[in-house]
């Protein structure tokens, strides 16, 4: 399947076809990508990020922030990772949807986060680039 958003819904498309498997409406725009891992699809809208079966697009879990804006996620040892324009980088538990941590940087993090040899990084308008080891706390 592929998956895309467009504005305020969610689309799972046949990759051979392009037949709409399924839609979710999140009343909220969606100005990112989604990262589909473990059989879930987690992105962002307005101010709040979610985590829909692959499947058959039912919401497994949300969780409201102060504005998700751009940032997409990035999914590493079972933990979301997004940027948030309330200042916030924010982490997930992935299954659950329970907030593992979150951090509050200078600015706004519109960046999408990158995972590398398990740290975390991205950036922020506070001019700064953080890392965070994977899944503990900052």
């Amino acid at each position: 399947m592929i998956y895309v958003n467009s504005y305020h819904t969610a689309y799972a498309l046949d990759a051979a076809t392009g037949n709409k498997i399924w839609n979710f409406s999140t009343g909220g725009r969606m100005y990112s990508s989604s990262a589909v891992v473990n059989g879930r699809v987690y992105f962002g809208a307005d101010d709040t990020v979610y985590a829909l079966d692959a499947a058959s697009g039912k919401k497994m879990w949300n969780y409201t922030t102060g504005g998700v804006g751009e940032s997409s996620p990035a999914v590493a040892n079972s933990v979301v990772y997004i940027g948030s324009n309330d200042h916030n980088v924010y982490a997930f538990d992935a299954a659950t949807g329970n907030k593992v941590w979150n951090y509050t940087t200078g600015n706004e993090v519109n960046g999408s986060p990158t995972v590398a040899n398990g740290v975390i990084y991205l950036g922020s308008k506070d001019n700064k680039v953080y890392a965070f080891g994977s899944i503990a706390a900052p």
